[in-house]
């Protein structure tokens, strides 16, 4: 399929467009499986978690990205990386995924001291559903899409700051599907934390030319919230939970212009040369 169909694509929006539909069938298609058979337990937690068809998806658009064109994703940081900007990144991760799993405050007053770290009592399935959106996600929205922006923007003054925001608004609007499984204001608040939280993702992996850190810290993030909840779909926020999203909302946008701007930006340039975009 990607080397007979996906590979004579040649719009870039319409190359964005198959690689959401193979997201969204792929990733879907497992849970429609009925087993008549006693099977290993472990096989169908990889299927009705999505992980089994997020690999698949992996594999065929690492083909089309291929024929597209593209370099295959780094794993490893980059050489023109700062140490101290590097462990700036590792302690906001640890932040932002301390404070999606286990802060339980309900007012600003207990912001700093309400905590929880009891786990939820089923948390197998949340937790591969969890890894299977940090790989799968991030290898959608960050190798495939990201890419597909930048070259779209390559000759646009300000080619990055474009393809990180177009980035992130095609995040948020990804989550938009959760409306079938959860309230629409659940669904809303999401949608603006998954659009914010996808600038800081993709300026993190154009800082540091590294896909493993972008995918560690959004399977961490959600880990984080479905060993607490004990699943990722979200109960209708409060007042509170929406202030706290906002100023969540405002400080992902500070730190993502953060690893975009300056000195930042050159070295993010240098990566985008060495990768031919």
């Amino acid at each position: 399929m990607a080397k007979l169909a996906l590979s004579k694509i040649k719009s870039t929006w319409g190359r964005i467009f198959i690689a959401f539909i193979m997201f969204s069938f792929l990733l879907s298609a497992p849970d429609t499986f009925t087993y008549t058979k006693k099977i290993a337990d472990w096989l169908i937690i990889l299927n009705t978690s999505g992980f089994s068809g997020g690999i698949i998806f992996v594999i065929i658009m690492l083909i089309a990205m291929h024929d597209w064109g593209f370099q295959l994703p780094n794993w490893r940081i980059s050489k023109r990386t700062s140490k101290a900007i590097i462990g700036i990144i590792l302690l906001f991760i640890i932040v932002k995924c301390l404070f999606n799993g286990f802060n339980a405050s309900e007012s600003w007053t207990s912001i700093l001291t309400s905590w929880d770290f009891h786990l939820a009592k089923s948390i197998t399935i949340p937790i591969f559903d969890s890894i299977k959106a940090g790989f799968a996600e991030e290898w959608l929205m960050r190798f495939c899409v990201l890419n597909l922006l930048l070259r779209y923007f390559k000759n646009y003054h300000n080619q990055i700051l474009w393809a990180v925001l177009s980035d992130g608004l095609i995040f948020g609007l990804l989550h938009s599907t959760n409306f079938l499984n959860q309230s629409a204001s659940a669904t809303l608040q999401q949608m603006l934390g998954a659009c914010c939280a996808g600038f800081v993702f993709a300026a993190i992996y154009l800082y540091s030319d590294s896909i493993l850190i972008s995918m560690g810290y959004h399977a961490l993030y959600d880990t984080a919230m479905a060993i607490t909840a004990g699943s990722l779909t979200m109960t209708s926020p409060s007042m509170f939970d929406w202030q706290e999203t906002i100023l969540l909302a405002i400080i992902d946008i500070i730190f993502a212009y953060f690893l975009i701007s300056g000195s930042r930006k050159d070295t993010i340039e240098y990566n985008l040369r060495c990768r031919k975009l």
